[in-house]
């Protein structure tokens, strides 16, 4: 089966990025003939990948100066017509038999969906946020706590620019309202033949939005088999450890007044690199806090050895997690975690059984459960042994492989009639 993937990045910008880049090697480790479409935004995952040259021009939208240029990317944020039409040259040469998509949103836009439409091929699109559903992507209201209300999934859209969902600010909360209801309006991600939700929580979320039930599946990320093959640590870990973006909506800085309750004897390593790098470091540096040490971005080879040794990884977001690649990887290298409620983290995390779920932007609790599995390393790894065997059962790749390719077939069998 010829399969092209198609995302906003050939990059590692983020989970997302990392997940369809896996999906596209795992099929390709599969013997399927596979090819990428994205901007040209570097590094690449593959820096020789020789269908670059289809990619169409990507834009830094933050960096953007003379108003000539802002004018002409207002546009293309709506719709991409360079990126439709080097797709529709692209798709005449390779002549793909499915297409499946990632993130479209601000970059390569719904565009690409017209030209996907013109040679009649099955698109499937796996929701890697909540983007199609909250015009800020993040359900967090006011940019600044968890949206439990979620008011514009069943309600309005306006409410993200009523509370400044995006970044708290005026104009580009309207700016992404905007986008959101032109999306609505040209209807073009309802020509997709199926959504796959990592999660049963956004599965759920999509329901209430209005999603077609009969379009929806619900398959779960894999691990590396790399972090799998590999016995639960028998040992106790060293230090607590955080994996992701360090930018306001992971909780990051939770994590560090959380931190600054706790003996100074209790190590902490942050792994990853954001916005908010900067503004962290002074923080810590402010409070004097020596036990933190940033790692800043991390390879996976790299990763899989931190997760290891670690006590646990705290996963405090305070936004709509998806599915965290940070816990599912904890979780498959045989370490607990804690983390926030939210989204599909409870999914993923059994309170006391696998590590600990805490209430989003509890710092008081997010100590007391660190503290909890410092001064009890048994149980720590006790959890592990337990995380362990979920992520064997539930996100291993070859399990992944198949759901999905079940999935493609069916989407081809019906495309034929």
């Amino acid at each position: 089966m010829k399969i092209l993937y198609i995302n906003n990045f050939f990059s590692p910008e983020g989970g997302a990025e990392q997940s369809t880049y896996l999906t596209y090697k795992l099929f390709q480790a599969q013997g399927h003939p596979v090819f990428f479409y994205a901007t040209d935004k570097k590094p690449y995952f593959e820096p020789e990948y020789q269908e670059q040259i289809h990619f169409p021009h990507f834009t830094d939208y933050d960096n953007l100066t003379a108003l000539s240029d802002k004018m002409k990317a207002l546009s293309q944020i709506f719709y991409n017509l360079q990126a439709e039409k080097s797709l529709a040259a692209y798709l005449s040469k390779i002549q793909p038999e499915i297409v499946h998509c990632g993130n479209l949103h601000y970059h390569l836009t719904p565009s690409v969906l017209k030209a996907c439409r013109r040679f009649n091929l099955p698109v499937v699109m796996t929701l890697r946020d909540t983007r199609l559903i909250c015009p800020a992507g993040t359900l967090r209201k006011g940019a600044k706590e968890y949206c439990h209300e979620a008011p514009c999934v069943t309600g309005s859209p306006l409410n993200c620019i009523r509370h400044r969902c995006y970044e708290t600010s005026f104009s580009k909360s309207a700016l992404v309202t905007a986008e959101f209801m032109s999306r609505k309006w040209h209807g073009l991600y309802g020509t997709i033949d199926s959504f796959i939700s990592p999660s049963q929580a956004l599965c759920d979320l999509a329901l209430k939005a209005g999603f077609d039930s009969n379009k929806l599946s619900v398959i779960p990320n894999f691990a590396s088999s790399e972090m799998l093959d590999q016995e639960a640590p028998s040992e106790p870990g060293q230090y607590f450890l955080y994996v992701g973006r360090l930018s306001a909506e992971k909780g990051v800085t939770d994590l560090i007044q959380a931190m600054e309750r706790l003996p100074g004897d209790i190590p902490l390593k942050i792994a990853g690199v954001g916005p908010l790098e900067a503004q962290l470091k002074a923080m810590v540096a402010e409070k004097k806090l020596s036990n933190i040490e940033f790692l800043g971005f991390q390879a996976e080879d790299t990763l899989q050895a931190l997760y290891q040794n670690a006590i646990a990884t705290v996963v405090p977001s305070n936004w709509f997690e998806n599915f965290s690649r940070s816990v599912m990887e904890s979780l498959a290298c045989g370490r607990p975690v804690i983390g926030s409620d939210v989204g599909g983290i409870g999914e993923m995390v059994e309170h006391g059984i696998n590590g600990y779920l805490i209430q989003s932007g509890a710092d008081q609790e997010l100590a007391e459960r660190i503290i909890s599995l410092y001064q009890h390393p048994k149980r720590a790894i006790e959890m592990g042994i337990n995380a362990k065997a979920k992520a064997r059962s539930q996100y291993h790749p070859l399990h992944h492989y198949e759901r999905l390719l079940a999935l493609y077939e069916k989407k081809l069998r019906s495309a034929a009639i």
